[in-house]
């Protein structure tokens, strides 16, 4: 018994090191890149057509074994009850068959979004098992929160000096203003870099920065001790100021919305407001203080008629041309980028040629409009099974979960990250499993 329960420690150990591991990995996105002629198949190398190999990719493996091995030993099969969302189902039968539809024609790119689909989908069932079998999901919050802290601190640092910080082996890019195709601001006639932290792309750290604003907001409203609302409070504010950092509207808009769901949760609640009047105020400090610091930066950002949106309607466009060729099985996984020159109206130069800034659209230009209804299925069942519990079984946390999943559905229609990107893909699936681990036994609601 005493060796069985010293085993039970170490696999739980094991675990919490390799979960700090995958978290780490994913905001510090170590890889290796297999070149190949896909590489440069749009003029230029293109991030989107390269295949990586991923530290999160490895330690996603070992997490998955690893958790496997743990509830095996801390119950028993009959009482496992691991329930799969036929939502889930339906999503990996679409894929395979999308997959196997061109398997003559299917190119190294074709392959390799189809292994990421594959592989975020175990994610979301390592996420499934882990939260709902084992109690690691406060370290997890903690230890993301920590992270979305440190790099919005880079993020700061960065914006401040415009330059990079010399973390290129953590994934920091090799930032220099004069450098086409680095994300810019231009405020009193000059030019500035945005914040990118250690990502390939500002908005693909606001999407994290969402996430770490919103848990840090949750742990301040549950914090015991005065120690605690000041780390956790002060975490939120610089966490916010990254937010800023990065220049993302999308990311701000996300937020907000989060925010809204959350607080106005509360509002409408009297009853339980108490304890969130600290963590309202301080948010609000921090929204405040941010706007006022970065005010002189954010005046061109406000429009909708500058370069960035103007490309996101070439890119739709070019989308439901598409899905107006191929409706129903789509052009193919990761091929819309591979014809995107072909259907735009405008003559893109290689460094223009980008995804379809809008997930659904993008998801419906690739595996059709079956494909994209599947996906809307997956994302509105969770959605809904956390709205149904909120009304019969409320806990802050699955309103965290809530909050969350609202400010992804608000970016994605903005941007492909959750699509196209390891780490932001990764993230929406974790936050799923995550989701569906607070419903073992039913989740297709809708």
């Amino acid at each position: 018994m005493k060796q069985i329960t010293k085993t039970l420690i170490i696999k739980r150990i094991l675990l919490e090191i390799i979960t700090i591991g995958f978290i780490f990995s994913l905001f510090f996105p170590i890889r290796t890149v297999l070149f190949s002629k896909y590489s440069y198949i749009l003029g230029q190398f293109s991030d989107f057509t390269t295949i990586y190999l991923y530290l999160s990719d490895i330690l996603l493996v070992f997490l998955l074994i690893l958790s496997l091995f743990l509830v095996k030993s801390l119950i028993s099969r009959e009482n496992l009850n691991l329930y799969i969302p036929k939502s889930i189902f339906a999503l990996v039968f679409w894929l395979i068959f999308e997959y196997l539809l061109r398997y003559r024609t299917n190119n190294a790119v074709s392959s390799l979004y189809f292994a990421k689909f594959l592989e975020a989908i175990v994610a979301y069932g390592t996420m499934y098992l882990i939260f709902r079998k084992t109690p690691i999901k406060s370290l997890f919050l903690i230890i993301f929160a920590i992270f979305g802290i440190i790099q919005s601190i880079i993020s700061i640092l960065q914006f401040w000096l415009q330059k990079p910080l010399g973390l290129f082996k953590l994934g920091e890019q090799h930032l220099d203003v004069l450098v086409p195709g680095f994300a810019k601001i231009i405020a009193n006639g000059k030019v500035y870099l945005r914040g990118y932290g250690t990502f390939p792309h500002p908005n693909v750290l606001s999407a994290f920065l969402v996430v770490s604003a919103l848990i840090l907001v949750y742990l301040l409203q549950n914090s015991q001790t005065r120690k605690q609302i000041v780390l956790y409070g002060t975490g939120l504010l610089i966490t916010i100021l990254g937010l800023f950092s990065t220049f993302s509207r999308a990311g701000l808009l996300g937020l907000i919305c989060g925010l809204a769901i959350y607080f106005g949760y509360f509002t409408l609640n009297k009853t339980i407001w108490t304890n969130a009047k600290t963590a309202l105020l301080i948010t609000l400090a921090g929204l405040v203080v941010s706007f006022f610091i970065f005010v002189p930066f954010l005046k061109n950002r406000v429009t909708i008629i500058d370069t960035a949106t103007q490309e996101r309607i070439v890119y739709a466009k070019a989308g439901f041309k598409m899905l107006k060729t191929h409706p129903l099985v789509g052009m193919g996984l990761g091929e819309s980028l591979l014809h995107m020159k072909q259907f735009s109206d405008a003559d893109l130069k290689p460094w223009q040629i980008q995804p379809i800034h809008n997930y659904f659209l993008l998801v419906a230009a690739e595996i059709g409009v079956i494909g994209a209804l599947i996906i809307i299925w997956v994302i509105i069942s969770h959605l809904a099974s956390l709205i149904k519990k909120l009304k019969t079984n409320f806990t802050i946390y699955d309103l965290l979960l809530t909050a969350i999943l609202v400010s992804f559905i608000v970016l994605m229609q903005f941007d492909h990250y959750f699509y196209t990107l390891q780490q932001t893909q990764m993230l929406l699936w974790i936050i799923l499993g995550a989701i569906s681990a607070e419903f073992p036994k039913k989740l297709d609601v809708v």
